[in-house]
């Protein structure tokens, strides 16, 4: 996990999501892709797999925040 601008990052979650995220200025405690599919950032695959990412709010409330 780190911390960007104040906004948790866990898993592997595109450079996009985290920008968006940043660019939106939501009032979030984070984002996470809780799993790691062959088609996420830095894995190798020759195979697509979808996965979600998450927003986190202040409430402790889980959403679909993007999905690859």
């Amino acid at each position: 996990m780190t911390l960007i601008d104040g906004c948790a990052v866990e898993g592997h979650v595109p450079v996009e999501d985290i920008n968006r995220l940043l660019d939106e200025r939501r009032r979030a405690v984070g984002i996470s892709a809780p799993v790691m599919p062959s088609s996420s950032p830095g894995r190798n695959a020759s195979f697509n797999t979808p996965y979600d990412v998450y927003l986190m709010d202040q409430e402790g409330n889980n959403q679909i925040y993007a999905s690859h």
